[in-house]
């Protein structure tokens, strides 16, 4: 695979020579094991990387810290630590509700009706993108207060 893959501020796979930019979230130190290439029907790839890497473990911390888990905020600290709900759904309600009033009114099987219905999948957020939206303010917040180590 090493010689079938180049990584710089984008990639290049060999059968296809046209360069796709790094939009990723977070970096990585690793080996390349395997590369996916997917295209879902709101018409945009996606690549899912498998890395091989070292980590290190994070310095244990002889505290006690309770979390509330919430609605309103994702979860309070004991030291008044909040950390804000990301509203995955709200940013793209408006819009997707008034495609699908819009979607309703079309006649199924026209090309038209087809369009809109892909409209109505890159704006509905459980098939946009959720992986990235959702779970990095969790990960964020499971070795928030490891990182903050040096405030004990």
């Amino acid at each position: 695979m090493s010689n079938s893959f180049k990584w710089g501020a984008g990639f290049n796979a060999c059968q296809n020579e046209a360069s796709v930019k790094n939009r990723g979230s977070r970096l990585f130190t690793g080996k390349l094991s395997s590369l996916i290439i997917s295209k879902p029907t709101s018409g945009k790839h996606y690549v899912l990387l498998l890395v091989k890497e070292d980590f290190k473990l994070l310095p244990a911390v002889n505290k006690t810290v309770w979390i509330d888990v919430g609605i309103k905020d994702l979860a309070i600290c004991s030291d008044d630590t909040k950390f804000n709900n990301p509203r995955l759904t709200v940013k793209y309600a408006a819009k997707l509700a008034k495609a699908s009033r819009r979607l309703a009114k079309i006649k199924k099987g026209s090309n038209y009706f087809n369009k809109q219905k892909e409209a109505g999948y890159c704006l509905n957020p459980q098939k946009n993108n959720p992986l990235t939206q959702r779970f990095y303010p969790q990960d964020d917040l499971k070795t928030y207060k490891q990182k903050q180590n040096d405030r004990y």
